[in-house]
């Protein structure tokens, strides 16, 4: 099954926020083996809408507020899943290899994230990157939206969501082939 966003401006930003949070709170509920989010530029932006308490029993530990990002995907660290994350490089992006540092350490696991090649999470600049995906096991997010504030609620953009066994498997075939990741050797 796919399904197709297609946003001008504001216009259809209610979507995109209703299946960027479906997507999180799906991968919290059964955390993937392992996630890339490949992406020109990503920013600390909310993902999951917790300011009524809706998604607190995901995790009981979260705040009443917007839940943005890195918390979402230090909570997958912490829970097992190996992630690659590629940008390119741009001083825009800095500010989120930091928030996620700071995520790791406010769920206490400052190990999580680390810059080798057996981490949790790997960091990857890569100068002329232009793609935008997320993409585990099970979902495929892809299309012409980075992962921004201005991505989600502002700027024309498309989102194509796919979970369909066939084209995801290809989605995470063509990523692991250009970002592979290494399987856990601690």
């Amino acid at each position: 099954m796919s399904r197709v966003i297609a946003k001008n401006n504001r216009a259809a930003s209610r979507h995109v926020r209703d299946a960027l949070q479906t997507v999180f709170a799906c991968l919290l509920l059964d955390p993937p083996p392992r996630l890339w989010l490949i992406s020109a530029w990503v920013t600390d932006a909310a993902v999951l809408d917790n300011r009524a308490g809706e998604v607190s029993a995901l995790v009981p530990t979260w705040p009443e507020r917007e839940v943005v990002l890195s918390e979402v995907l230090a909570e997958l660290a912490v829970r097992g899943t190996r992630m690659v994350i590629a940008t390119n490089h741009h001083h825009a992006n800095e500010g989120f290899v930091h928030a996620m540092r700071s995520a790791t350490v406010l769920v206490d696991r400052d190990d999580a994230v680390r810059l080798d090649h057996r981490a949790a999470v790997e960091f990857l600049e890569e100068p002329l990157l232009h793609r935008k995906r997320l993409v585990t096991d099970e979902v495929s997010l892809m299309g012409s939206m980075n992962f921004t504030y201005s991505g989600y609620e502002r700027n024309a953009e498309d989102l194509r969501i796919d979970v369909d066994a066939a084209e995801v498997a290809a989605r995470v075939n063509e990523l692991h082939q250009l970002y592979p990741i290494h399987p856990d050797v601690s």
